[in-house]
């Protein structure tokens, strides 16, 4: 009854995507910025101007054209590698709609499976939230990142709300091996096997961190001086 009454005094209402948009297990500030982005309410360029601000209304990604919402996220030169690497990693189509909107609503336009669902939805949360910090970082503190860098922010933001939602147990190991070891896209994993040691680009390999208890413990025991055993304490409290 009260989606009936919604839809009577706001037309279009019933056809909200509330699934994708309101339950995703994310914070509630970014499901809150998506439906902005949805109903196109964020302040883009374009959307400021339309409010008396006197601004350039170009965009602060790609520096080429007009910033609207669907040029951010969607036509900007900027991200479209963003998004075509992710669908490479993630073995699923892109998007067929221009609009943003229609993007949130129907996408992915397959039947696919309950947890494939979900995660399309995270990924909309994070792609949309982590390319709006980027376009702030860039008009008003002059931060800059490359394409590769948001990649990586949004495949570790994807993965803590993979891990949060319980979706790894639901994902095919095979398919996404990237998410099962804990390591968002184009990571590598931090985990050297005894072989790989002394071949990173550091020197010397890395010690793996349940390995730092036994390590520190063995050195405390063989110092006998009390310098030593300053310093060992000292570097014990900065790994724990």
């Amino acid at each position: 009854m009260y989606r009936s009454m919604c839809s009577e005094k706001f037309p279009g209402i019933s056809n909200f995507p509330h699934k994708a948009v309101w339950r995703a297990q994310v914070p509630s500030k970014i499901c809150y910025f998506l439906w902005l982005v949805y109903h196109n309410r964020i302040l883009t360029q374009d959307n400021l101007m339309r409010r008396g601000w006197n601004i350039a209304s170009r965009c602060t990604l790609c520096e080429a054209d007009i910033e609207t919402t669907n040029h951010l996220f969607r036509e900007c030169r900027f991200n479209n590698s963003i998004w075509s690497s992710f669908m490479q990693v993630l073995k699923v189509f892109g998007p067929h709609a221009d609009e943003m909107q229609n993007v949130i609503h129907s996408w992915p336009t397959e039947d696919p499976s309950a947890w494939l669902e979900r995660f399309i939805h995270l990924f909309l949360h994070a792609f949309t939230w982590e390319l709006w910090k980027e376009r702030n970082g860039r008009m008003f503190n002059d931060e800059k990142h490359s394409w590769q860098s948001i990649f990586h922010k949004i495949g570790r933001t994807l993965l803590s709300w993979v891990v949060t939602e319980g979706l790894i147990s639901e994902i095919n190991r095979n398919e996404w091996p990237w998410l099962h070891s804990h390591t968002c896209p184009g990571d590598r994993d931090l985990t050297l096997s005894p072989g790989d040691r002394g071949s990173g680009t550091v020197g010397g390999g890395l010690i793996h961190s349940s390995a730092l208890p036994l390590f520190f413990f063995l050195l405390l025991v063989v110092a006998h001086s009390f310098v030593l055993h300053a310093l060992l304490f000292f570097l014990s409290c900065l790994y724990f």
